[in-house]
């Protein structure tokens, strides 16, 4: 164990608090997870665990892992290196493709950098660079190894432990002064600026393990000289922690960001959420009507009573008229057992709280160091066997009737294998550490499984933009509550209708086989007429689109050109015995056949252009599904 890996929480009386968290509660490990794995130049493997982790160039950046996702955009963990084993930690944001195209999706990640970027503060996530790579518009931040505040209370939810007044206190004093800076911050000619944050919440509230407490996410902030000016009328961001006036669609000044932080204070301290409802539309028509309170602050001090009912009064006239007026008057209430926590003690207590955690990251760390060290132009580094694939037990693979390596067996003549045969049960394809197993019925895909945390269903709608990070959240909270599967609460929530559900399953089940395409390497096990009950009632998918899709659209390539090798130079025959059941051929593959019906032809003469990378597909395809055979010229 690395040296000071291992924080326990602190003792009762050194939190300062009535509160505090028992030693010997520790949860399992989130970093155990599986992640994604991608064609890529490094592979960092975990001590402990043996799990891949991918090192992507992305310009002059290493990614190391996705670390969040929400409705716009996702954050990666990442690496700039330099000189003599330079490396700094940073945290690039990408925008999701999809709203690439969205000129006011585009311009709020714009204005987030430009406004973020200004805002130097200790309190504020800072902004290094706002660039483009590939056509992916990033920017490269701060990374705060730490936990959100959503994080930390619905750990210590789960623990069924309180969370320590100081430490509240000590939060929403550093949030109340990032807020200040940004609301009183002036530009170039002297005049403020009139940045209001308006999407204070636990998510954009980070805490370090070293005890700091930073503000993030100015994607939706109000400012003078934004890019993407809020129609009026507009709401912007979490529901849950709007002010009235923000919910009644006015405009908005500081006091809104000084009520949202008041909700997140009263939330900390209380442990109940401030406001509750189904959904979203029921707690904003609460909060317009009055009636959104469901808070009791009878057990706190009447000290911080007083400053919770000014600073979430409805009225903002009686409010707190800006955040510095909050800061002094709550310091000036927060003194004996309920005084700010300590910058040292609160790193300690998040330390304690996720210590299995921590521990873990500490270990991979290392490894992603010494990677980084010895990485020279791109050079692979390697660490541990990439080599031997996992066993599990219970799935003793010497019993599968097929097996082989996908660089000798392309993933589509073993779809058509399988549709083509007519065969039944369940394929195992194995790219260390991902492993996903597809469910045939008489060659036809029933289902698949995959253990890549992102293909999760809910995360796939989170990716798409359909529902935010916090609403997947709630919905997954509630439903293991109530002990329903999240797609069923979904549907008596109103989350999804039917339609748009059975929708965006078959979209979910299509982007776990399309991805398979994209493997450079890996193994298959086929195992006849293992199909789990019942799973013949779920989505079918079209094996031969699948195939089609996944060669013409999602291949890359060099994959096309590795597979054909020296096919490119011979003739191609049409096959007349081979079994074309179940098969819809495109447009150019019927094209193809037909000029092959009288006579085998030398591919050169088949091509309508050198280099025609569509050519290469439709050739590619048509001699994985076994409708045309390679000969040398000399034979045909």
């Amino acid at each position: 164990m690395d040296e000071g890996a291992d924080h326990r929480p602190a003792s009762r009386g050194s939190l300062r608090s009535p509160h505090s968290l028992s030693r010997g509660n520790r949860a399992p490990s989130l970093l155990s997870l599986p992640i994604r794995c991608v064609f890529f130049s490094g592979i960092v493997y975990t001590e402990r665990v043996k799990k891949a982790r991918p090192l992507i160039r992305f310009g002059s950046y290493l990614l190391v892992r996705k670390i969040a996702s929400g409705g716009m955009a996702d954050i990666f963990l990442a690496h700039v290196t330099g000189l003599r084993g330079f490396s700094k930690p940073v945290a690039i944001k990408k925008i999701h493709p999809h709203l690439l195209r969205q000129v006011n999706f585009l311009n709020m990640f714009i204005d987030e950098a430009k406004i973020a970027s200004k805002l130097v503060h200790p309190n504020i996530v800072q902004i290094y660079e706002l660039g483009q790579v590939g056509g992916q518009p990033f920017i490269a931040m701060e990374y705060v190894q730490g936990r959100d505040l959503y994080e930390l209370l619905y750990r210590l939810k789960q623990l069924s432990e309180p969370c320590p007044w100081p430490l509240a206190v000590r939060v929403a004093l550093e949030v109340a002064r990032a807020l200040h800076h940004a609301h009183e911050f002036c530009g170039p000619d002297g005049r403020r600026l009139e940045i209001v944050h308006r999407d204070v919440s636990p998510r954009n509230i980070l805490i370090s393990f070293s005890g700091d407490v930073k503000l993030t996410d100015f994607g939706v902030a109000r400012a003078r000289d934004r890019e993407e000016m809020t129609q009026a009328g507009v709401i912007k961001g979490k529901v849950r922690y709007m002010s009235p006036e923000a919910a009644r669609g006015e405009e908005v000044d500081a006091r809104s960001d000084v009520f949202s932080l008041g909700v997140v204070l009263a939330e900390m301290l209380t442990m109940e959420a401030f406001r509750r409802g189904s959904n979203n539309l029921e707690i904003l028509t609460a909060i317009r009507k009055g009636v959104d309170r469901d808070s009791h602050f009878d057990a706190l001090p009447r000290e911080l009573i007083y400053v919770l009912s000014r600073a979430l009064d409805r009225d903002r006239e009686k409010r707190y008229h800006s955040a510095r007026e909050f800061i002094d008057e709550l310091q000036a209430v927060a003194v004996g057992p309920i005084a700010p926590m300590p910058r040292e003690e609160m790193g300690q207590f998040l330390s304690g709280v996720f210590a299995a955690e921590l521990e873990e990251t500490r270990r991979w760390e290392k490894v992603v160091k010494q990677v980084l060290l010895n990485w020279e132009g791109g050079t692979p580094a390697r660490v541990g066997s990439s080599d031997r694939v996992r066993k599990e037990p219970g799935r003793p693979r010497e019993k599968a009737s097929l097996s082989g390596q996908l660089r000798r067996t392309s993933v589509a003549a073993l779809f058509a294998s399988m549709l083509l045969e007519e065969r039944t049960g369940r394929l195992e394809l194995i790219r260390s550490p991902v492993e996903k197993s597809l469910f045939f019925a008489r060659g036809q895909i029933l289902d698949v499984s995959s253990n890549i945390l992102g293909e999760l269903f809910g995360e796939f709608l989170v990716a798409g933009g359909r529902i935010t990070r916090d609403e997947l959240e709630d919905a997954v909270s509630r439903s293991r509550e109530e002990g329903l599967a999240l797609t069923d609460f979904m549907l008596r929530e109103k989350i999804l209708a039917p339609g748009e559900l059975f929708e965006k399953l078959s979209e979910q089940l299509h982007s776990r086989v399309l991805e398979i395409f994209c493997w450079p390497d890996g193994e298959y096990f086929f195992f006849p007429e293992e199909i789990p009950e019942g799973l013949e009632k779920k989505l079918c998918l079209d094996t031969m689109n699948l195939i089609q899709i996944g060669v013409l659209e999602f291949m890359p390539p060099e994959f096309i050109k590795r597979y054909l090798g020296d096919d490119l130079r011979k003739s191609a025959a049409l096959v007349h015995t081979r079994k074309k059941r179940n098969l819809v051929l495109a447009g150019r593959m019927q094209a193809l056949l037909g000029l092959l019906e009288k006579a085998p032809k030398p591919v050169s003469e088949l091509q309508s252009g050198e280099g025609d990378e569509e050519f290469s597909r439709t050739l590619f395809l048509l001699r994985e599904l076994g409708l045309i055979r390679m000969e040398d010229k000399g034979l045909a």
